[in-house]
């Protein structure tokens, strides 16, 4: 438990976490019915960009900045057949953890003279014109990954344009593509092309640039470390202000220091003698065991007024 007069609390229990979102858990990048729009990033549960039209980092870092990772220009005389964008910096950053791999906003940069273009999507009857991300790797292979969702975010609409079998640059519109790349060892990638075969272009000529796609929840730099990250093995030493109350279950009884145990609790210690090889990450771990037909497995609870503390306005659990 944490508070402002204490940043930090901590339970260091071997517990199951019931009914909390794994971590990173968020919502998903679609092309669907329920996906991406101009006002929604996730439609179904009515989750908003930031900015009507979707929200991004330029390659300076900023959020709706104009610095593209790559751009390329595009004609309507002669009609720009293919566009080719070198997303090599921006790989580059995603092995390191920043952004959101695979997910990418085009739209057209400032000074064109055109409404943009309209490219071929993931759903395009020709296989040869749909989006591909090619990889160069270490070792001198090279891998062709297609777009999982591909999308116009249109603001004249409310639904989402996904299915169609093409996407739009350009006129106050933007394509978003996400290519899976969770299974791709991005520090083993040397260059990375994006390829883009077009549809129309409108009277004109302009720019298109790529930009990193950055959902609300995305965080903008790489992760904080807590309290707890200055204690190797979670071995907090006395007289730290900030943490309210510890439990690590080397005590016997195992809940001492709790304020309140339910009696219906079944829980007990255990260190390395369990049959199916179960391994205690440090010292013992609690055990906890809910029955055929019953409701409760453990209520234990940390009560700061029978603990002698003050309420604090916040409080945070690590486990």
């Amino acid at each position: 438990m944490i508070g402002r007069f204490a940043r930090a609390s901590y339970l260091a229990a071997a517990l199951v976490a019931l009914g909390t979102a794994p971590a990173g858990a968020q919502p998903p990048l679609t092309d669907g019915p329920a996906g991406m729009t101009c006002q929604f990033h996730f439609s179904a549960a009515g989750a908003a960009w930031r900015s009507p039209g979707g929200d991004w980092r330029d390659a300076g870092g900023a959020l709706q900045g104009e610095q593209a990772y790559a751009a390329a220009g595009i004609t309507s005389s002669p009609q720009t057949k293919e566009l080719a964008f070198d997303l090599s910096p921006l790989v580059q950053e995603w092995s390191t953890g920043l952004g959101l791999p695979g997910a990418i906003l085009i739209r057209q940069l400032p000074g064109g003279s055109g409404p943009g273009a309209r490219l071929y999507s993931r759903e395009s009857a020709e296989p040869g014109t749909r989006p591909v991300l090619e990889l160069a790797l270490a070792g001198g292979q090279r891998q062709r990954i297609e777009p999982e969702a591909d999308t116009t975010l249109n603001c004249t609409t409310r639904k989402s344009l996904g299915g169609q079998t093409t996407v739009q640059a350009g006129g106050g519109n933007a394509a978003v593509l996400v290519f899976p790349l969770d299974d791709v060892d991005l520090a083993a990638v040397t260059g990375a092309t994006l390829r883009l075969r077009v549809a129309k272009v409108w009277q004109g000529s302009s720019q298109l640039g790529v930009f990193q796609l950055a959902p609300p929840w995305l965080s903008s730099g790489p992760p904080r470390q807590g309290l707890a990250a200055r204690y190797p093995w979670d071995r907090f030493p006395p007289g730290d202000e900030r943490i309210l109350f510890t439990a690590q279950f080397e005590e016997d009884p195992w809940h001492r220091g709790w304020t309140t145990v339910n009696e219906r609790s079944n829980a007990e210690t255990i260190g390395d003698e369990w049959d199916n090889g179960f391994q205690p990450w440090l010292g013992k771990a609690l055990s906890v065991t809910l029955a055929k037909g019953s409701n409760l497995a453990l209520d234990a609870r940390f009560d700061f007024a029978k603990a002698g503390l003050p309420e604090p306005e916040e409080a945070y659990v690590r486990y």
